[in-house]
């Protein structure tokens, strides 16, 4: 049984809109958890990225899978409290100005453009999944599992395009507008990014909640210790 192409289109722009729509949502509802702006924005060049048309369609939506996944790693490091977000602020900008650059170069030569643009990823893919579970206890651990495994199950995905179009045979498995081997491609990715978008409110969620016990915690032990409550 094979699927169509625009079948699947159709299915992953869905996905795209839900998690534009629901990310800016979230933002809004939790705009004091650390890298839900970034996320926002992220999700809002991914949609964008994926619905362009034109002459410069193959451009622009490079440019903006890599931004918006460089902006995915960097809400999880925020999120996450990892590192210093002002130190790392040039390194993002470069990376980001790079891929742009990158993605006009190579916009016409697929083995180019799949060597730059799926290391990106998998690097992404991999510093965010080790992100989500360092320095975490337990129950957040597997929180946070949920939310490492979408990008795992990614990279072996993108490793494996990147191979062909290291080994130079890139060109000769994108032929065919309903019948190829990404096929099963197209449904990781659909997959992965709605497992993505689940896991990383159940992990925003898990945060919030630790940090509502604490502040409940703190206004127990200041009104124990104080004739008056005191809340903070």
């Amino acid at each position: 049984m094979t699927v169509d192409i625009a079948t699947l289109d159709i299915v992953l722009g869905i996905v795209n809109f839900m998690a534009f729509i629901l990310m800016i949502i979230f933002w809004r509802i939790n705009p004091m958890v650390k890298g839900t702006a970034i996320w926002a924005i992220s999700a809002s060049l991914s949609f964008m990225s994926f619905f362009v048309i034109g002459s410069s369609n193959i451009f622009l939506n490079n440019c903006g899978t890599l931004i918006a996944a460089v902006l995915l790693m960097e809400g999880i490091l925020r999120f996450r409290n990892i590192g210093d977000q002002r130190k790392r602020f040039k390194g993002i900008i470069a990376l980001i100005l790079l891929s742009v650059i990158m993605s006009y170069i190579n916009q016409s030569n697929p083995t180019d453009r799949y060597l730059y643009h799926d290391f990106v990823i998998v690097m992404v893919c991999i510093i965010s999944a080790i992100t989500m579970l360092v320095k975490t206890n337990k129950i957040q651990f597997l929180v946070h599992l949920y939310t490492a495994a979408s990008f795992f199950i990614l990279v072996p995905v993108f490793s494996y395009r990147w191979y062909l179009a290291f080994s130079g045979q890139i060109e000769n498995h994108l032929i065919g507008p309903t019948q190829h081997e990404f096929q099963g491609f197209f449904i990781f990715i659909g997959c992965a990014s709605y497992h993505w978008l689940v896991s990383r409110i159940g992990a925003c969620f898990d945060l919030s909640n630790e940090t509502g016990i604490k502040i409940r915690n703190g206004r127990k032990m200041v009104t124990s210790a104080n004739t008056t409550p005191f809340y903070f």
